[in-house]
């Protein structure tokens, strides 16, 4: 399974972007994107929503037409599916995170640990990706973390959590491995502050940069396993 990791977008998506994205996930036979730190505006107005679009009932939650989520998830096959949840509310932005699955999803919750700190959970028919997302990786408490471990070890299906690298130490070692490399060198480019924990074990079997747009302006990182 190959997951993409994606940080920091540029503020707006041009259409030639969105179908160079489309097309290079289908290339690199992706099967999960995480888009953290998503940006959208409320002035470009609602989007249109299909059947394979869901969002977060956590009543702040709204999709707009400029969502650059939105706009991958209405040009790829119709069995990609796309969650969307938004993190915080900037005076011109709303600024969240979209989830794009190849695998069907067959349950969506969350878990408001915190005042703008949550836990996304999505889970599909193979596996379960799960996000801690919050405008600032400070509020992140121990107490918070030993929470989200207790609710996510009782899925049977194995769990892909996505955090703040910074968290490492809150969570058990025994039971999340990380997948940043200890020895990281200085040209592999990670998201922002993002890494990926698995509950299966050393499971990662590569890693790489992805230059989504063939240049230096979005990166992304490639994890398969």
């Amino acid at each position: 399974m190959r997951m993409a990791l994606m940080d920091n977008q540029i503020d707006v998506w041009q259409p030639h972007m969105v179908a160079m994205l489309q097309a290079q996930i289908e290339t690199l036979d992706i099967e999960c994107l995480v888009l953290n730190r998503v940006g959208q505006h409320q002035q470009q107005g609602l989007a249109e929503l299909y059947p394979q679009h869901f969002y977060l009932n956590d009543g702040i939650t709204r999709i707009y037409q400029d969502n650059p989520g939105y706009q991958l998830g209405v040009g790829l096959p119709a069995n990609w599916q796309t969650v969307f949840s938004t993190i915080y509310l900037r005076a011109n932005a709303h600024m969240g995170q979209a989830i794009l699955c190849r695998t069907a999803i067959v349950k969506l919750w969350y878990r408001q640990l915190a005042p703008q700190i949550k836990l996304l959970v999505v889970e599909t028919q193979t596996y379960v990706i799960a996000v801690i997302s919050t405008p600032s990786v400070h509020r992140l408490k121990a107490q918070y973390l030993l929470e989200v471990h207790d609710l996510l070890r009782a899925q049977i299906k194995p769990v892909i959590l996505c955090a703040p690298y910074q968290v490492t130490r809150g969570l058990p070692e025994k039971h999340w491995e990380s997948c940043r490399l200890k020895s990281e060198d200085a040209t592999r480019r990670w998201p922002g502050e993002l890494d990926a924990y698995f509950d299966f074990g050393p499971a990662l079997d590569a890693q790489r940069t992805w230059k989504v747009l063939g240049d230096k302006t979005q990166m992304a990182v490639l994890l398969d396993f």
